[in-house]
């Protein structure tokens, strides 16, 4: 089961305690689907952009940036570091 410091649960926690009324035609229930739908989605992408970096960073310092690695992004630097 998830935690309740997940990301996940607080978007949805979020979305469901907020007051704003659905448009006109839309049903609450139905409207507050789409946006935690919506949510979870930009969630993802974030995660997959996070990823993105993590290899970009990697590649630098592969490629003798490790001194703008190491000033940038220092727990990754840590962390190759210790691969050596």
């Amino acid at each position: 089961m998830a935690q309740w410091t997940d990301i996940d649960v607080q978007t949805i926690y979020q979305l469901l305690c907020e007051t704003e009324a659905p448009p006109d035609g839309e049903h609450y229930e139905g409207w507050i689907a789409m946006k935690i739908a919506d949510a979870l989605r930009v969630v993802g992408k974030i995660d997959g952009l996070e990823e993105d970096l993590k290899s970009a960073v990697q590649v630098a310092w592969h490629r003798g940036a490790t001194e703008w690695v190491r000033m940038n992004y220092p727990k990754d630097a840590e962390r190759l570091e210790r691969v050596k």
